[in-house]
Order: structure tokens, then sequence, then C-alpha cells
């Protein structure tokens, strides 16, 4: 999206589907579409910041349990679930059948206290 101003979206800012349609309509040099983008940019930022406590507890979680088999490393996927305060970040194998997907980690974090609880699943722990 181009602008003929400053207006707040800078150059190569990739904007997702739902806040294209919170913005749509808005014009761009206007207060409050740049209001409403800085929005999304903070929630953006917030969840980035979430996802990286989750991934160093899994990392570390992870390093308890067997290896990630080779067959299966080829399809992991990251999701992330809205459970009220919590975001949960889950770790799994993708399949065709969504309901054949594999979890391996499921890492809840509270976007306020920032406390991480990880789950470890579909894995033989090696460790105590």
């Amino acid at each position: 999206m181009q602008t003929q101003d400053d207006s707040a979206l800078a150059p190569g800012v990739v904007i997702r589907r739902e806040e294209l349609d919170d913005l749509a309509g808005l014009n761009p040099a206007s207060p409050e579409f740049k209001q409403r983008l800085q929005e999304h940019m903070a929630k953006r930022k917030e969840l980035d910041e979430l996802q990286e406590l989750a991934r160093k507890a899994t990392r570390s979680a992870l390093e308890n349990y067997e290896p990630i088999p080779e067959e299966w490393s080829q399809n992991l996927t990251l999701g992330t679930l809205f459970d009220g305060e919590d975001r949960i970040f889950e770790l799994y194998v993708a399949s065709e059948r969504p309901s054949d997907a594999i979890v391996l980690a499921s890492t809840r974090v509270n976007r306020i206290t920032k406390s991480v609880k990880v789950t470890i699943t579909n894995l033989r722990r090696t460790k105590e």
C-alpha cells in the first residue's frame, strides 16, 4: 500500500488480512488510520515477544526428550491459539487432514504475567 505522504505505513510492511479488513475504507493519511495501524503493530510486537518466550522454553524442554524424527521435521509447523490472557504456541507435525496432526509441544504463555508452561507429547522422555 503506497501513500503520497509520510503515513504510518512504512515501505515493506506486510498487512495481514484481518488488519487490512480493519483498515479498509480509511484514508491512509488520517489520524484514525495511523492509530489503528499502530495498535496492530503493538499487538504484533507483543505476540512476537511471547512467541520468543515460548520458543526458548520449548527448546529447553525438548532437550529432555528424544530427538524429533527426521521424517517429522519436514512438516513441523507452529500454530498460535488465543485463550483469554494466554497465548498457546503449538509445535506440531502437519498432515493432510488436521485431525491427523501430531502435537509435539504445547506452550502456554500468559501475556500479563509472562508465565510459561510447556507440555511435551508424542516424544519419549530421555532425561529426568
